[in-house]
């Protein structure tokens, strides 16, 4: 191959795998001594402001039929 100029791929990043034994093991650990996971906790913040959004105070009052 003449004039040509060899070029070898830039290897990609290998994906980061969670070992999710290590992860049940540690969450389950976890609740045994009454904490809860950040994972977790972080996820029940999210869950309450979700249902704070969906309460009747934030929605528009529903418009009545009228015969």
């Amino acid at each position: 191959m003449k004039g040509l100029q060899v070029v070898t791929p830039v290897p990609a990043e290998e994906p980061r795998v969670m070992d999710l034994m290590a992860a049940l093991k540690a969450s389950v650990e976890a609740t045994k001594q009454g904490k809860k996971p950040a994972a977790r906790a972080a996820a029940s913040k999210a869950a309450k402001v979700k249902v704070a959004a969906k309460t009747s105070a934030a929605r528009p009052a529903a418009r009545r039929r009228t015969a």
